[in-house]
C-alpha cells in the first residue's frame, strides 16, 4: 500500500482543507516529516489511519480528539486519502461524528460519520462494517497490525517488541495466512469434546441398560448380575450373564407352560358337570313357576267369563238410544237457521255500537272546536295593536350597537398597550441583565490581556543574558527582569474571552436601542388611549397621567363594566323587539285560520244529524229481531246445533263402545284358554325330564372347581411375571450389544483424535514448552525476522546485542514459543528483553519492525508494503546510534520501498533533504510546506 494524496479539512490541528501530495516523493528512499513540538506532524499519520480505519494510528488518540479546535461551525471534518495498491488506485473519504452548523438557520446540528471508498472499477462502497471489512481483506491487516507492521506510531515501538507468544501469533496469523493451522487446532480440540461426550453419553446408555436387566430372587445367578451392575467388569463377561439368567427363565417358562395346560384341561371337566347340575336345578326351577302360572290362569279365566257376559248385557241395553238419535237429527236444519238469525242480529249490534262511538265522538269534537274558535276569537282582538312599538325598539338597539362598537375599539387599544408595556418591562430586566454581564465579561478580559502580557515580557525576559543586547530595548545589562506568571494565560484562551466581550458589548447595545424603541412606542399609545376615551366617554377628565403604565388594569375594568351594562341593554332591547314581530306574526296567523275553524264547525254539526238517524233506525230492528230468536229457541231441545251434534256424536260412541268391549272381551277368554293348555303342555315335559336325577354332589364339584381357579390364577401370574421379565432382559441385551460395540468404536476414535488434539494444541504433558502446531509453524517465519532483525541490530549496537527466540518458558502451563531474549556479547549472557534500556529497546524494536517488513517483502504471506512511516523515538539517541538506525532506515528504503520519519532531530534534517514541514500559526492551526 503506498500513499498518493492526502486532504485533511478540520482535523486535528488541521483547520482550513490541507492537501499533501505524497506521490511527488516518488516511489523509494527516506523523506523527513518535521516540525516544532505540537505542530501536527503526528496528525498526518493520524489522518491517515483514520481514514483507512476509522481510528487514529496511536494508543493515546480518538475519535472524540479527532475534531480541529481551531475549526468554525461551518468548517467540516474529514479526511481523504488516494492510494495505489498492486497497480490499482483506490480512494477513500471519511468523517466521524461532530458538531456542524445548520443548513438552514445559525444552530448546531450533530453530523454522523460517515464513509465513501471508491474502489479500481467505479463501485463505491458507503457502509462502515463494509468498509472496515474491504480494507482489512484488501491489505491483509487490522489497525493494530498496521500501526506495528506500516506505521510505527509513537509508543507503539515497546509494544512490538514486548507483546506475548498469543499477540504476537495473531500478528503473524494474518501476515503470514497461517489461520489454518488455528482452524485445524480448533476443529481437532471441537472432535476431542466431542467424541468425549458421544463416549460418556454411551457408557451412561449401556449402564442404564445393565440396570434395566432383573433376575429372580431364588436364582442362583443373582449375585452375579448384581456384582456385574457395580463393578466395572468387562462387557463381554456382562453380556455372559445376562444369557445365562434368560437360558434359566426360558427353561422355567417352559415348565410353567405344561402346568397350565393340565390345569385347564381339569378346569374343562369340572365345568361341564358343573353345566350338567345347573341344567337339572333351572329344569325344577321351571317346573314350579310352571304349576303356579296354571293356575293363576284358571283364576283369571274365571274372571273373563263374567266380563264378558256383562258386555252382552249393556249391548242388549243401548238398541233403546236409537229412536231418541234418530228425533235430534230431525231438529238439526233449525239450529242452523238459529244460528243464522242469531248472527244477523248480533251484526245490527255491533253496528250500532259503531254508530254510538261515532256520534260520542263528534260531540266532543263539536265541544272542543266550539271553545277553541272562541279562544282563538278573543286572543285575536288583544292582538288589533300589535307592531305599534316596532320602530322605537330598532332605533334604541341601533344606537346602543354603534356605543358597543366604540367601546370594543378602545378595549383593542387597552390590549395593545398592555402588551407593549409588558414587552418594555421585559426588554428593562434584559438590558440589566445584559448590562452586568457586559461589564463583568469586559473586566475579566482586561485582567487576562495584562496577565498575557505580563507572561509575554517574562517569558522575553527568561532567554536575556548578561552581555547580550534585549530584543526590544537594545541594553545588555538587566537588572531587573520581568517574571513569568505561576498562571501563563494562553493566546486561545485570551482570544476566546476577547470575542466573549465583544458579544456580550454587541447584546448591550441591542438592548438598549430596543428599549428605547418600546419606550417610545408606550408614550405613542398612551397618548392615542387618552385621546380616544376623551372621545368616547364624551368627558374632559381623562388625561394622558391617567393611562400609565400602573392604571391600565382599574380603567380597562372601568371599561369593561360599561361593555357588559351596554351589551345588557342590546339583549333587553332585542328582546322587546323580538316579543313585537311575534304578536305581528301571530295576529296575521289568527285572521287567516277563524274562518277556516267556523266553516269546518258547521260541517260537523252536520255529520252528527245524520249519524243519529241511522242509529234510531238500527235500534227498531234490533227489538223485533231479538223477539224472533227467543220464540226459536223455545222449540228445540238443545240451546244450539254444536250441543244437538255432540249429543248425537255421545249416543253413537256409547253405543260403538259397548260392542268393542264386547268382542274384546271374549277374545281374551278364549286366550286366555289356550295360555292354560300350553302351559299344561310344559309342565308335562319338564316333569319327565327331572325324574330319577340327583343334584346332591354340586357342593363338592364346586369346590374343586374353585381350588382349580385359584391355581389357574397363580401359574397365569408367575408365567407374565418371568415372561415380561425375559422380554426385558432379552432388549436389554439387544441394545448392550448394539451399544457396546458403537461404544468401542467410538472410544478407539477418541484415543486417536484426543491424542492428535493434544499435539497439534500443545497439551502434551511430556512437553515443557507448550507449542501449538500453528506456534510451531509461525516459529519458523520468527526466526527468519529475527535474523534479518539482527542484521541492524548488531549494527545499531556496535555487535553488542543480538535477539533470539526464548528457548526455556518460566511458566509450563502457559503458550510459549514467540517469546523474545537478547543476547549480550559484551556480557556473554541471555536475558529478557524488556530490559533493556529506553534508547537501545528502540534499536530493538526498530530492528525487530524493519525485520518483519523484509520477511514480508520476501515471503507469499500476501502483504505488500510499500511504504513505511516511523515516528519519533530518535530523540532518546546519542549522535552514534542515531547515525546508525539513519543507515538501516535508508538501506531498507533502496529496496523500492518509501519511508516516512517524524522527527524533530537536527541531525535527520541534515541528512534527509525531502521534507514535509509542518508549521503552526499564532491564530490556531497548521499548514504545511512540502521540499521536494
Amino acid at each position: 500500500m503506498r500513499p498518493l494524496k492526502i486532504v485533511i479539512t478540520g482535523f486535528g490541528t488541521y483547520c482550513n482543507r490541507t492537501q499533501i501530495d505524497l506521490e511527488a516523493f516518488g516511489k523509494s528512499g527516506l523523506y523527513l516529516i518535521t516540525g516544532d513540538t505540537g505542530s501536527g506532524k503526528t496528525t498526518i499519520f493520524d489522518a491517515i489511519t483514520f481514514a483507512l480505519y476509522g481510528e487514529p494510528s496511536g494508543t493515546f488518540r480518538s475519535t472524540s480528539m479527532m475534531r480541529s479546535s481551531y475549526a468554525t461551525p461551518d468548517i467540516p471534518t474529514e479526511v481523504e486519502l488516494d492510494f495505489e495498491f498492486r497497480g490499482k488506485l483506490y480512494k477513500i473519504k471519511r468523517n466521524p461524528e461532530y458538531e456542524r452548523k445548520s443548513i438552514r438557520g445559525d444552530s448546531l446540528t450533530t453530523q454522523a460519520a460517515g464513509v465513501e471508498f471508491t474502489l479500481p472499477d467505479g463501485k463505491i462502497l458507503t457502509k462502515k462494517a463494509e468498509v472496515s471489512e474491504k480494507i482489512i481483506e484488501l491489505l491483509g491487516i487490522n489497525r493494530e497490525q498496521f500501526s506495528q507492521i506500516v506505521m510505527i506510531a509513537q509508543g507503539d515501538f515497546q509494544k512490538l517488541l514486548a507483546e506475548k507468544t498469543e499477540d504476537r501469533q495473531a500478528i503473524l496469523r494474518k501476515i503470514f495466512k497461517t489461520d489454518n493451522f488455528q482452524i485445524l487446532q480448533e476443529k481437532l480440540s471441537e472432535m476431542e469434546h466431542s467424541l468425549k461426550a458421544l463416549c460418556l453419553k454411551n457408557s451412561e446408555s449401556l449402564n442404564q441398560y445393565m440396570n434395566d436387566v432383573r433376575c429372580d430372587e431364588k436364582s442362583e445367578f443373582l449375585t452375579e448380575l448384581e456384582n456385574a451392575k457395580k463393578s466395572e467388569i468387562a462387557w463381554n463377561e456382562k453380556i455372559g450373564i445376562i444369557n445365562k439368567i434368560i437360558s434359566e427363565d426360558e427353561k422355567t417358562i417352559e415348565k410353567l407352560c405344561g402346568q397350565r395346560a393340565q390345569n385347564q384341561k381339569n378346569l374343562d371337566k369340572f365345568n361341564v358337570e358343573l353345566s350338567e347340575v345347573e341344567n337339572i336345578k333351572i329344569d325344577i326351577e321351571n317346573l314350579k313357576k310352571t304349576e303356579q302360572q296354571i293356575l293363576q290362569k284358571k283364576y283369571q279365566l274365571e274372571i273373563l267369563k263374567k266380563c264378558v257376559e256383562e258386555k252382552s248385557q249393556i249391548v242388549k241395553k243401548n238398541a233403546e238410544k236409537t229412536e231418541k238419535l234418530a228425533l235430534i237429527k230431525n231438529d238439526i236444519q233449525k239450529y242452523d237457521e238459529l244460528e243464522k238469525s242469531f248472527s244477523e242480529l248480533n251484526k245490527l249490534k255491533g253496528d250500532s255500537l259503531v254508530l254510538e262511538k261515532k256520534c260520542d265522538e263528534l260531540s266532543n269534537e263539536k265541544v272542543l272546536k266550539t271553545d277553541f274558535l272562541k279562544k282563538l276569537e278573543d286572543e285575536n282582538r288583544t292582538l288589533l295593536d300589535a307592531g305599534e312599538k316596532r320602530a322605537e325598539y330598532n332605533a334604541a338597539i341601533g344606537k346602543l350597537e354603534n356605543q358597543m362598537a366604540e367601546f370594543i375599539e378602545l378595549e383593542e387599544c387597552f390590549s395593545i398597550a398592555e402588551k407593549k408595556s409588558a414587552d418594555y418591562k421585559k426588554i428593562q430586566e434584559e438590558y440589566l441583565k445584559v448590562s452586568d454581564f457586559a461589564e463583568k465579561i469586559a473586566v475579566e478580559y482586561r485582567q487576562k490581556n495584562k496577565e498575557f502580557l505580563d507572561s509575554q515580557a517574562g517569558i522575553l525576559a527568561k532567554e536575556l543574558k548578561d552581555n547580550h543586547p534585549c530584543p526590544v530595548c537594545g541594553s545588555v545589562h538587566h537588572p531587573n527582569p520581568a517574571k513569568v506568571p505561576q498562571s501563563v494565560v494562553s493566546d486561545k484562551e485570551l482570544e476566546r474571552l476577547r470575542i466573549k466581550s465583544e458579544t456580550a458589548e454587541k447584546e448591550y447595545r441591542r438592548t438598549s436601542e430596543n428599549a428605547a424603541v418600546l419606550k417610545n412606542e408606550c408614550e405613542e399609545i398612551f397618548k392615542k388611549l387618552s385621546k380616544d376615551c376623551k372621545k368616547v366617554y364624551e368627558t374632559k377628565d381623562f388625561e394622558l397621567e391617567d393611562f400609565d403604565e400602573n392604571s391600565l388594569p382599574e380603567q380597562k375594568s372601568k371599561l369593561l363594566e360599561l361593555c357588559e351594562n351596554t351589551k345588557v341593554l342590546i339583549d333587553k332591547n332585542k328582546n322587546l323587539l323580538d316579543s313585537e314581530l311575534k304578536k305581528i306574526e301571530r295576529h296575521q296567523l289568527l285572521e287567516g285560520k277563524i274562518p277556516i275553524e267556523k266553516e269546518q264547525l258547521e260541517k260537523l254539526e252536520k255529520e252528527l244529524g245524520q249519524l243519529n238517524n241511522h242509529l234510531i233506525q238500527n235500534k227498531t230492528k234490533i227489538e223485533a229481531d231479538e223477539k224472533s230468536v227467543e220464540q226459536m229457541k223455545k222449540n228445540l231441545q238443545f240451546s244450539d246445533r254444536r250441543s244437538a251434534v255432540n249429543e248425537i256424536e255421545k249416543i253413537e260412541e256409547s253405543i260403538k263402545n259397548a260392542e268393542s268391549e264386547q268382542n274384546q272381551a271374549l277374545e281374551k277368554f278364549i286366550e286366555e284358554q289356550n295360555d292354560i293348555k300350553a302351559l299344561e303342555g310344559k309342565a308335562e315335559e319338564l316333569k319327565k325330564r327331572t325324574e330319577k336325577k340327583d343334584i346332591s354332589k354340586e357342593v363338592e364339584l364346586i369346590q374343586s372347581f374353585e381350588k382349580l381357579k385359584n391355581e389357574k390364577e397363580q401359574l397365569e401370574e408367575e408365567y407374565s411375571k418371568l415372561y415380561s421379565q425375559n422380554q426385558s432382559n432379552k432388549s436389554a441385551l439387544e441394545n448392550i450389544l448394539v451399544a457396546s460395540e458403537s461404544f468401542t468404536k467410538k472410544q478407539r476414535e477418541f484415543q486417536l483424535v484426543s491424542a492428535l488434539s493434544n499435539t497439534a494444541n500443545g497439551k502434551l504433558a511430556q512437553r515443557k514448552a507448550k507449542i501449538m502446531l500453528e506456534t510451531y509453524v509461525q516459529m519458523t517465519y520468527f526466526d527468519r525476522i529475527i535474523a534479518h532483525a539482527n542484521k541492524r541490530f548488531l549494527i545499531m549496537s556496535d555487535g553488542q546485542y543480538e535477539l533470539t527466540r526464548k528457548k526455556i518458558v518460566a511458566d509450563a502451563r502457559s503458550q510459549a514459543g514467540l517469546d523474545l531474549n537478547v543476547i549480550d556479547h559484551w556480557k556473554g549472557d541471555e536475558r529478557d528483553v524488556k530490559t533493556l534500556s529506553g534508547g537501545e529497546s528502540f534499536q530493538a524494536s526498530l530492528s525487530l519492525a524493519l525485520g518483519l517488513s523484509d520477511e514480508i517483502a520476501c515471503s507469499s504471506g500476501g502483504i505488500k508494503i510499500d511504504t513505511m512511516f516511523v515516528d519519533e523515538g530518535f530523540g532518546t539517541l546519542d549522535a552514534d546510534a542515531l547515525q546508525k538506525a539513519y543507515s538501516a532506515l535508508a538501506g531498507i528504503s533502496e529496496n523500492g520501498r518509501l519511508v516516512g520519519i517524524i522527527s524533530h532531530v537536527d541531525y535527520l534534517k541534515e541528512k534527509i533533504d525531502r521534507q514535509i514541514v509542518v508549521t503552526k500559526s499564532r491564530t490556531g492551526g497548521s499548514s504545511v510546506t512540502l521540499k521536494v
